[in-house]
């Protein structure tokens, strides 16, 4: 986390300290969205095996076996391999919260969007001991206006954690997900939402 530190004092602006930092819980493998996620991967690979296996039994042509050999690749990412991916993900993000953004840091990458309370959502485990909170977008006012109110979406449910998206390249709302430390964090958003009164 010292490292992280460094990284986001860097980036600070005239006046703006950190109020709280943290890190998603490295413990977890599965999100809520695996509920939608693992059925769908499972149908995905199951099909793919199917058509590869059919391909390779009827003779058909190379093409076919390549096309379908490229959906079992896929199918064995997205049932296998992307967990890996995620929890590598979880061990190496870092959070921080600003007197006037949120910030992520990833091992190549640092997202942030200014803090806004249209914007902003919580989301806490039924046992109150996790927390996740949706900031919205990176500043786009695009994006804002194609997907709305950052509510706990499908783009949100297939975030960064899930490694259901390899590349990183599908925009993803700005999320504190999975923090352990509820009381600090939930502290912070108290002093921000005192700033802005």
């Amino acid at each position: 986390m010292s490292d992280g530190l460094e990284r986001v004092t860097a980036t600070l602006t005239t006046g703006e300290r950190v109020l709280w930092s943290g890190g998603p819980d490295v413990d977890v493998w599965f999100s809520p969205g695996d509920a939608l996620l693992i059925p769908f991967s499972l149908l995905w690979a199951g099909f793919a095996v199917f058509w590869e296996f059919s391909v390779l039994r009827s003779g058909a042509p190379g093409f076919f076996a390549l096309f379908g050999g490229v959906f079992v690749v896929i199918g064995v990412y997205i049932v296998v391999l992307r967990f890996f991916v995620g929890h590598y993900r979880r061990r190496t993000t870092s959070y921080f919260l600003t007197s006037n953004r949120a910030i992520i840091f990833g091992p190549r990458s640092m997202k942030s969007t200014r803090v806004d309370a249209q914007t902003l959502s919580s989301t806490w485990t039924r046992d109150r001991r996790k927390i996740t909170v949706n900031f919205g977008f990176p500043d786009d006012a695009n994006l804002r206006r194609t997907f709305g109110r950052t509510s706990m979406s499908m783009s949100a449910m297939m975030g960064p954690l899930t490694g259901w998206d390899p590349l990183q390249i599908n925009p993803v709302p700005i999320l504190f997900q999975d923090v352990t430390d509820v009381v600090g964090l939930d502290h912070a958003l108290r002093q921000l939402a005192s700033f802005s009164e």
